[in-house]
């Protein structure tokens, strides 16, 4: 064998051999897998430039879950996106929030005036940012200036765009969800006149020592300045509502004052849609919780 020969077989051999090594070595799989793991970062308090950074990066679409909500933070976001990015906001509208100030009317009318659609999932307790379809923050963070400075909350920054889709499927889901309602300005108007007529709370009250439904989210501070403010078939739905003992009633509880409203409504004759649509309506003013497979539950007392 020429010396051209044995060198040349000697490299195929070398190569094959490095081959079989990487194929079989358990060290190499294990840093190859490594290497494609999700790229994935710890968020902790402060964090609120993380976030006007990645807003300022986002080039179509912003995507959020946030229960509660406040306009200081909305009007830097608002300021740091750019003009032509929409934005999907997803929040749990309860009167309770905005009476207690742990949310601001103001806050959902900038993003609706900034190229903006809010839709109302009550049971919503996530906080959820997504950019475009490149990154998402999953975080324990309102949109409220605790929630992005004063409090300790902590979160992670997902840049792996297959676990970010899936975030995005998940938001969907609920953005076009049966019991989600879509928020309009006429929702904030007369939900804000509301809280405008009603008083204050002056003084702090404490719950009792025993085990009891939580009612954090109810609002208690009487019906007279909800009745004052509907009208029409919202008000006599309203009243029908109000009627029912327990606080939580089914659709055909609902549907049992068929009789009563078509007393009132003679020439209607879709007395149960209309039901159902005055239904829908309570809960996107932040009265009613649909609670699924026709249970409601009612936020007022």
């Amino acid at each position: 064998m020429s010396f051209g020969c044995w060198k040349n077989s000697v490299y195929n051999e070398t190569v094959l051999s490095i081959m079989y090594l990487y194929k079989m070595s358990p060290f190499i799989h294990l840093e190859t897998e490594m290497s494609s793991m999700p790229e994935i970062s710890l968020i902790k308090s402060p964090w609120e430039d993380i976030f006007l950074d990645l807003v300022e990066q986002t080039e179509e679409k912003l995507r959020i879950t946030s229960p509660f909500i406040k306009s200081r933070p909305v009007e830097k976001m608002i300021s740091a996106k750019g003009a032509d990015v929409s934005i999907e906001y997803i929040t749990s509208f309860k009167l309770m929030n905005f009476y207690r100030k742990s949310s601001d009317f103001e806050a959902l009318n900038i993003i609706l005036e900034n190229n903006g659609v809010i839709k109302n999932y009550q049971p919503l307790h996530s906080k959820v940012y997504i950019f475009d379809q490149k990154q998402a923050i999953i975080t324990s963070g309102n949109l409220t200036n605790g929630g992005l400075n004063t409090n300790y909350e902590y979160g992670v920054l997902i840049k792996d765009e297959n676990d970010v889709a899936s975030v995005m499927q998940d938001f969907y889901k609920i953005f076009n969800g049966n019991i989600t309602g879509e928020i309009l300005v006429e929702n904030i108007a007369n939900a804000q006149k509301i809280i405008q007529d009603t008083p204050r709370e002056k003084e702090v009250k404490f719950k009792t020592l025993e085990y009891e439904e939580d009612e954090h989210d109810v609002f208690d501070a009487g019906i007279s300045p909800i009745v004052e403010n509907l009208s029409g078939w919202k008000l006599e739905v309203f009243n029908c509502l109000e009627s029912i003992e327990s606080r939580t009633f089914l659709l055909n509880e609902a549907y049992a004052f068929e009789d009563v409203l078509s007393q009132k409504y003679p020439e209607n004759r879709n007395i149960k849609d209309k039901i159902r649509q005055q239904l829908q309506y309570l809960r996107d003013l932040g009265l009613l919780e649909f609670k699924g497979q026709g249970v409601y539950r009612k936020l007022w007392k």
